[in-house]
């Protein structure tokens, strides 16, 4: 599995880094950065095929957390949409993938937090 392996570890590495730009996006240099990396998933799906959608659908779900449908709606835009429109796509998914998280580390926040205001039984 040495190709497969190779995929999996660079697709990580490319998920991780663009959900930490993705804080950024805002800013056109990171926006850029974001959009470099988008057009380099199309490069892997196009040049790997099913060993790419595999190692890039495991990317997705494990370090940003998409649901296989959603990572499998996305890469299925890499391939079937405009360059220019599978990068702004990318971002925006990109983006609201951090707010769900940082909107699920809030509850979990809330509710460790009233946890510790719970009168003894």
């Amino acid at each position: 599995a040495g190709r497969e392996g190779m995929l999996r570890e660079c697709a990580r590495g490319m998920v991780a880094g663009s959900l930490t730009a993705a804080q950024y996006a805002q800013d056109a240099q990171w926006y850029s950065f974001l959009s470099e990396v988008a057009g380099a998933l199309r490069g892997l799906v196009e040049r790997f095929g099913e060993d790419a959608h595999r190692a890039l659908t495991d990317a997705l779900g494990a370090v940003a957390n998409f649901t296989p449908n959603d990572a499998h709606q996305l890469l299925w835009s890499a391939g079937n949409l405009p360059e220019k429109e599978f990068r702004e796509l990318f971002v925006r998914q990109l983006q609201q993938q951090l707010q769900l998280q940082q909107q699920q580390l809030q509850q979990q926040q809330q509710q460790l937090n009233g946890f510790g205001s719970l009168p003894p039984t």
